[in-house]
């Protein structure tokens, strides 16, 4: 158990095994390519809110999965779970990708 709590330790301060760790670098790196490489205000206000909508559709869309993933543990940890069970966990998916695509 204390190898586990150490290596969850790791991952959360390194970023490292953080599965959004990636996208949250990206837009971090494009804010800073923005402010460092668009010089027109408009074209850079523009590009920025864009950049700011990108987050929050990410976030939402983390939102959305981790619903569902907390669906399915609920289930799992259910002897008696049914496909049913699990089907009723699915509902948002296509929802949640159909968003995430646009």
């Amino acid at each position: 158990m204390f190898w586990v709590a150490l290596s969850a330790l790791i991952m959360s301060l390194t970023g490292e095994g953080d599965d959004t760790f990636v996208i949250r670098e990206f837009l971090s790196r494009a804010r800073e390519s923005v402010g460092e490489h668009v010089h027109d205000p408009v074209r850079q206000r523009r590009a920025l809110e864009t950049l700011e909508r990108t987050s929050k559709a990410f976030a939402q869309h983390r939102k959305r999965a981790a619903k569902i993933s907390d669906c399915i543990e609920q289930a799992d940890r259910k002897y008696a779970a049914s496909a049913a069970d699990y089907q009723s966990c699915l509902e948002d998916v296509a929802p949640a990708w159909d968003a995430a695509a646009e």
